[in-house]
């Protein structure tokens, strides 16, 4: 889970505009803040997806630079990359940025204020790693309301739920395969529901409705031991020649 009182974009004083669930029209300042502080042009018709981590194959770096030529060539929106400096992810990525400098921007060393920055103006945040322990980068993309466009893997799996535009259920859009092609259509369907706006906005509000702070992980947990502790003394109960066994 998170702090969400530290992370809480009604408060943050980190972003440029406070905002929350019930006032999501004020988001889009934020985002314009984010396209000039990128170098982008302003717009907020064009949808703005952003990476923020560590620049490695784990992190599906490789999947993102191998799709990254053919979606910039042939759709519609701005991409911006937050990582730090690795000498041979960062040179690909500058050449692409050189390539495409009104739609990629890149900011490849540390600073801890822009993430922030980047889930409170980002419409969606992409995460095709390989494999994630944890996943903290998507809830705090949930947070904000960015849509995390994820790989189902690991805590990923367990944070971020399909998006159906029928049902209008889910937080994010989830892809399976381990390449650059189900990333690509993963992209492709947000850019898509990105103009759909009634659509969007309904998947931003379930996005930002997730509860993963740290005082619902606590309860879990106390909730947890208290039925490890209930069948422990159940099964002492019912064992009481074990009820000494140091594993008890």
């Amino acid at each position: 889970g998170i702090d969400t009182r530290e992370f809480n974009p009604l408060t943050d004083p980190l972003i440029k505009q406070n905002y929350s669930r019930s006032s999501l029209y004020l988001r889009k300042k934020n985002k314009a803040d984010l396209q000039l502080k990128f170098g982008l042009s302003v717009n907020e018709h064009i949808p703005v997806l952003a990476y923020s981590g560590r620049l490695s194959k784990q992190k599906g770096i490789d999947l993102l630079l191998e799709c990254l030529p053919k979606l910039v060539s042939e759709f519609s929106f701005q991409c911006i990359i937050l990582g730090q400096e690795n000498q041979t992810y960062g040179q690909e990525l500058q050449k692409l940025r050189d390539k495409y400098p009104d739609k990629i921007s890149l900011h490849l060393y540390s600073d801890f204020k822009l993430p922030r920055k980047i889930f409170a103006g980002a419409d969606m945040i992409l995460l095709p790693s390989l494999f994630e322990p944890c996943g903290i980068v998507a809830i705090e993309a949930l947070r904000y309301g960015a849509i995390p466009i994820v790989r189902k893997t690991g805590g990923l799996s367990d944070i971020v739920t399909d998006f159906s535009p029928e049902t209008m259920i889910g937080n994010g859009l989830v892809f399976k395969k381990s390449n650059a092609w189900a990333l690509f259509a993963a992209v492709i369907r947000g850019v898509q529901l990105y103009h759909v706006p009634h659509v969007w906005r309904k998947l931003i509000e379930n996005a930002m409705a997730c509860n993963f702070s740290w005082d619902k992980a606590a309860t879990e947990y106390e909730n947890l031991y208290k039925r490890i502790l209930k069948l422990r003394k159940k099964f002492v109960k019912d064992n009481p020649h074990l009820a000494h066994q140091p594993t008890l």
